[in-house]
């Protein structure tokens, strides 16, 4: 492909396209020539060059990104009954799990040791604690839901914060905790780990908001980690 200008500044060019690899890629190949105006001091030709050559480089990249093959969408259960296979699995899950906790705590109920670990907690922190529960559910939930309409990475993005969530649950009862001191040394690096949860979140977010959805999915995963580490500080020779 080759142009020339018919009016304005004067510049001429050519875009060639070269198989590469039995055509599994293709070679690009730009070369322009473009005439500054004249009385331009060189230092400003300069900056007018590399000026162009930014703008080129990002075209011919948002050129590739449109010309190349789509990717194929990433196939999930459809209907109702899709929707009630993936709900059915966490349904259950959550049943087994919640039969045998109780069947735990009918065991302990009669302990004395039981019932005094239970009022140690007070309760507003009992009550956040909660919240953040249920706040990761509806996160695990949310993910099913748009994994079930197709959007994978919407489901990624949503479902990534359930075990943040619960983590934040924990650590949410440790600090409501009466039994529990934590040193300030711990209780520094404590709270610093939980900011830097709060402000991977915040990057993740944002980097999604953008449209960065890979690069957010990176930073959102350190989250959790981080909000486990805030937790183990507190506990590190306390249990």
């Amino acid at each position: 492909i080759t142009w020339r200008s018919v009016a304005g500044d004067e510049s001429n060019g050519d875009l060639s396209f070269t198989p590469q690899n039995d055509g599994a890629i293709t070679e690009v190949r730009l070369r322009m020539e473009v005439a500054p105006p004249q009385g331009l001091a060189p230092q400003r030709v300069d900056r007018l060059a590399q000026s162009a050559r930014r703008r080129t480089h990002s075209d011919l990249r948002r050129f590739s990104r449109q010309m190349a093959a789509p990717k194929q969408r990433e196939e999930a259960p459809t209907g109702a009954l899709g929707m009630a296979a993936q709900l059915g699995v966490a349904a259950t899950a959550a049943g087994l799990g919640g039969y045998a906790a109780y069947m735990v705590g009918q065991r302990l109920q009669g302990s004395s040791s039981y019932r005094a670990m239970r009022s140690q907690i007070i309760p507003p922190a009992s009550v956040v604690s909660w919240s953040l529960a249920g706040a990761s559910a509806a996160s695990a939930l949310g993910a099913a839901t748009f994994r079930q309409l197709g959007h994978v990475n919407n489901a990624l993005f949503v479902g990534q914060w359930a075990p943040t969530l619960l983590a934040a649950s924990g650590f949410a009862r440790i600090l409501g905790h009466r039994g529990i001191r934590t040193p300030d040394g711990a209780s520094i690096a404590s709270w610093s780990l939980v900011g830097a949860s709060i402000g991977s979140i915040a990057a993740s977010a944002t980097l999604h908001a953008m449209g960065r959805r890979k690069q957010g999915l990176f930073v959102g995963q350190w989250a959790p980690t981080l909000m486990g580490a805030a937790i183990f500080t507190r506990l590190f020779n306390r249990l």
